[in-house]
């Protein structure tokens, strides 16, 4: 594959950003501009992404409600006091005015509960695996965001990349044509061409510099937009560098959508949710089922006249619903409906994602081609150019031969400046599309 050479963005003293196996570095110098890559720069929208800041909240969460699930067997110890008073008390007469209070105003409980579930139908069990399988979709979600955060800031990477070289072909044609106006005023000095020659060519610069000034505000919004994918400030000083080269993944649409399945985290969450699905129908089936718990308890109470002050009990509790006004019946009814809804969606998933891949393939096949014939373009234009400033020079031409001549030279340039970064979008798509991205890249092409 060609590799056309890139203009650098930063400047010579700008920090580089280096990128080591996985581990992407991103640097800057006091005073200097934040340098990044196109890998780079997918790594820190990741790091910095508020989206999967929220994810991971949920993902804690999840891991919250694994332990409290964990916990549904454990011994439950209790402890309980109620202190007051209360009245009337009743007396008995004893004679010679004097009596004696059956009981006290005081009212004193203090209580110790221990709990321990010892069989549940294995509902504590579904439940526990109900639980677990909702952590893991949690987690493979927030996969899902960062693969499609990983893309996106590569490709509005390139967008600066691409600004920046559409930016230096504005500066060449204005270059190009500011060399045509000193000419025509030589040539309209020697009564070569007429004044017109020079005026016309004067009204094409002033164009072409209004285009170098379009082209750098490009620059400045391309990287506007980057900044917000990093959710960097926007005041901030950034440069796009150009970084490791990676080669199209191997093999044909059939090889590379079967890749992407068993990659891609989008089918790996789909295939959780109907895990977890089912586990929420196991655990619907299991709410009819007999439980059987192991309760002990210690109570101290001071309230009434000849009451033990401290009294144990142990028992064994069981318990089994017997009607439920068919609450268990729809809640299998309504689990089964998600189990076949999830299986639904893991196949929509895979269809979905052998579109994107056999697309992606497509797409680089037809940046291929069309960065092949832009190269033959602007070899044409050259050509074309050359010629007609012969001409011009000769006396045998108009000017604006030359004019159209630049202006279709810097058209073929800028062809080949959107295939370039056409193509290595093309690349970092199919690659993502198949489940290459981030942590599983892999290593540049050599």
């Amino acid at each position: 594959m060609i590799r056309p050479a890139r203009v650098a963005v930063a400047t010579p003293e700008a920090p580089t950003t280096g990128v080591t196996g996985t581990t992407t570095a991103v640097t800057a110098k006091s005073g200097q501009a934040l340098a990044v890559t196109p890998e780079a720069a997918a790594a820190l929208a990741v790091k910095n992404s508020l989206e999967l800041g929220i994810d991971a909240t949920d993902i804690r969460q999840a891991e919250a409600q694994v332990r409290k699930a964990f916990g549904l067997d454990d011994f439950q110890l209790t402890a309980s006091a109620t202190y007051g008073r209360r009245g009337p008390i009743a007396s008995v007469s004893l004679g010679e005015g004097k009596s004696m209070s059956l009981g006290s105003a005081d009212i004193a409980t203090e209580q110790l509960q221990l709990v321990k579930p010892i069989y549940s139908g294995k509902r504590i069990e579904r439940a526990q695996d109900l639980a677990v399988r909702s952590l893991e979709l949690t987690k493979l979600s927030s996969d899902v965001t960062a693969r499609a955060l990983d893309l996106t800031a590569r490709e509005v990477a390139y967008g600066v990349m691409r600004a920046v070289q559409l930016a230096d072909v504005a500066q060449q044609q204005a270059v190009a044509v500011a060399a045509h106006l000193d000419l025509s005023k030589k040539l309209a000095d020697g009564g070569v061409v007429a004044q017109f020659e020079v005026v016309q060519a004067n009204t094409q610069l002033a164009t072409a510099q209004g285009e170098v000034i379009s082209a750098r505000t490009n620059i400045e919004n391309a990287k506007a937009r980057l900044k917000r994918v990093l959710t960097l400030p926007q005041d901030t000083e950034l440069e796009v560098t150009q970084g490791v080269t990676f080669e199209a993944p191997p093999g044909d649409v059939q090889t590379l959508v079967q890749q992407a399945v068993e990659q891609r985290p989008e089918v790996a969450a789909s295939a959780s949710g109907v895990r977890l699905a089912e586990a929420n129908l196991q655990l619907a089936k299991s709410t009819s089922a007999l439980s059987v718990s192991l309760a002990a308890g210690v109570t101290h109470t001071k309230a009434s006249f000849g009451s033990e002050p401290t009294n144990w009990q142990v028992a064994v509790a069981a318990q089994k619903p017997i009607l439920d006004g068919r609450e268990r019946e729809s809640a299998i009814q309504e689990a089964r409906a998600q189990v076949d809804a999830a299986k639904l969606q893991l196949e929509k998933t895979k269809q979905e994602i052998g579109l994107a891949v056999t697309q992606a393939y497509l797409n680089l096949g037809d940046a291929q081609e069309r960065l092949r014939v832009s190269k033959e373009g602007v070899v044409n234009a050259e050509e074309q150019t050359r010629i007609a400033k012969v001409r011009y020079e000769g006396g045998i031409a108009l000017g604006v031969e030359v004019i159209d001549a630049e202006t279709n030279l810097a058209a073929a340039r800028a062809e080949v400046v959107n295939a370039e970064y056409n193509l290595e979008f093309a690349i970092a798509q199919l690659r993502s599309s198949v489940g290459l991205w981030g942590a599983n890249e892999g290593g540049p092409s050599k």
